[in-house]
């Protein structure tokens, strides 16, 4: 059975996030909506985290891409698929 190493703490993961959605809120006037758009399918749960440390002036959207293709290795070319 293969042993895992944690190299970042939950503990430390949430305390960053806090950090990071009081830090976007500041950059924002109070009473500005703030939209935030993340890239399906690996940022879903970091904006999830993210927006529920945030008020409820939040929005936000999801944008696929992809730069596979059919092949299992990058083509170079970003192609959007949902946006």
């Amino acid at each position: 059975m293969a042993t895992t190493n944690t190299l970042i703490s939950q503990a430390d993961i949430h305390t960053r996030i806090q950090s990071l959605a009081a830090e976007i809120e500041r950059d924002y006037p109070a009473g500005e909506g703030i939209h935030l758009v993340a890239v399906l399918k690996g940022g879903f749960m970091f904006m999830a985290d993210l927006v529920r440390a945030m008020s409820e002036r939040v929005t936000m959207d999801f944008m696929a891409v992809s730069s596979y293709g059919k092949g299992t290795t990058s083509s170079g070319q970003v192609r959007v698929l949902k946006d």
